[in-house]
């Protein structure tokens, strides 16, 4: 049996000809919030607009039950003729669920570890934020989802008090806070800020 063999591209323009996917299905949802447009423009223009001195604009997000697993015995180096070795046994640690802010435009990242995921450790990641960020910046802007934790009555009396943050909720189906380069870090930062 002959077996063809292409190249990337003239699989590519081959499956654009003959409207053929390899695995692939088009899907599409209707937004169901009605101010969907005027939202995503908000947010569009927050990220896009030059900002003064006194302003910052962070993602916020959150990555639940991640799992470390340390080893029981340490990692041994390469030597001459042998490969790295590594412990295949390892201690279970529960789950912890990370609570992060990335700056938009200078990539920093505020970040912070719980063992739970509720308004009270969310209050806590934003007394975070409130201590780390310099007072000049008066003017904070979180981009959020729409989690209940996001929106109940513990954090919108925070907010009340700490008039200098501002919170911006991302459209129902749409993933506009974050990039996926962002979404890797973010799983790495929280096996950093792990400690057993």
């Amino acid at each position: 049996m002959l077996e063809a063999r292409y190249r990337p591209l003239t699989r590519y323009l081959i499956e654009a000809e003959c409207t053929v996917s390899g695995g692939y299905a088009k899907t599409s949802k209707v937004p169901r919030d009605a101010h969907f447009a005027h939202l995503v423009g908000i947010l569009v223009e927050l990220y896009t607009r030059p900002l003064t001195d006194k302003e910052l604009v962070l993602c916020v997000d959150e990555k639940t039950n991640l799992q470390p697993r340390p080893r029981l015995a340490p990692t041994l180096p390469t030597r001459s003729g042998s490969p790295t070795r590594l412990e295949h046994e390892y201690k279970r640690a529960g789950a912890l669920h990370l609570f992060a802010a990335f700056d938009t435009r200078t990539g920093k990242v505020y970040a912070r570890t719980e063992r739970r995921k509720r308004q009270v450790e969310f209050l806590a990641f934003l007394s975070q934020l409130e201590q780390e960020i310099p007072v000049a910046k008066t003017q904070v802007y979180l981009v959020m989802d729409n989690l209940k934790m996001h929106k109940g009555k513990l954090v919108r009396d925070w907010l009340a008090t700490h008039p200098r943050f501002v919170c911006h909720f991302v459209p129902v189906h749409c993933s506009c806070r974050s990039s996926p380069r962002w979404r890797g870090w973010r799983d790495r930062i929280a096996l950093c800020l792990w400690h057993p």
